[in-house]
């Protein structure tokens, strides 16, 4: 099974660096030995999931299939939706549906408003728990000792000028956000 764990080592990098990569570039990434990411390459690009363009590699699109076989079979998401939906439709905001995993939010469902200005976020895509306000959102919920050993252990850097960076400051909002049993977020 470990072949497996490499070879989703070497997929979940193409999403990390969204580019083009070397062999190279893929195992200082992973943390695999450039043989074993040849290897993995070379039966990703076999079975149609990545394609070779001289010494750089890419996804195809046949590795979308991956991604959607969960959405798919997500029923959260999909009972989700028409609630994500007519909230947007009753605030004129957009919404969204995260959920945690690995110390990101992965959003799985997203009602978006029409704006000339918006984020650009969709389904699928990961952001830090700590610059997010779905990511406090989760991280509030977690107890206490979790969300140390969350801060304790992830890099804090900031996504925008008004990311908070400084752990003691975000556990003192996070802790307000759980009594409150509601959020205001007014630094992201």
């Amino acid at each position: 099974m470990m072949s497996l764990a490499r070879g989703l080592a070497v997929l979940r990098c193409f999403a990390d660096e969204q580019r083009p990569m070397t062999i190279a570039q893929a195992s200082r990434l992973t943390g695999l030995s450039r043989p074993a990411v040849r290897r993995c390459l070379h039966t990703l690009v076999s079975l149609g999931y990545a394609a070779r363009d001289e010494s750089r590699y890419t996804l195809r699109p046949k590795a979308l299939a991956l991604g959607y076989a969960y959405l798919s079979s997500n029923t959260l998401a999909q009972r989700a939706q028409p609630l994500l939906d007519r909230l947007r439709d009753d605030i004129h905001e957009s919404c969204s549906l995260g959920v945690l995993e690995e110390g990101e939010v992965y959003y799985v469902a997203r009602a978006e408003t029409s704006r000339i200005m918006s984020i650009s976020l969709r389904v699928g895509s990961r952001l830090p728990l700590y610059a997010t306000s779905m990511g406090r959102v989760l991280l509030a919920a977690l107890p206490r000792a979790e969300q140390e050993a969350y801060l304790r252990t992830t890099a804090i850097t900031p996504l925008t000028s008004r990311t908070q960076t400084d752990p003691a400051t975000l556990l003192e909002t996070l802790g307000a956000w759980r009594q409150l049993r509601w959020p205001v977020e007014r630094q992201l």
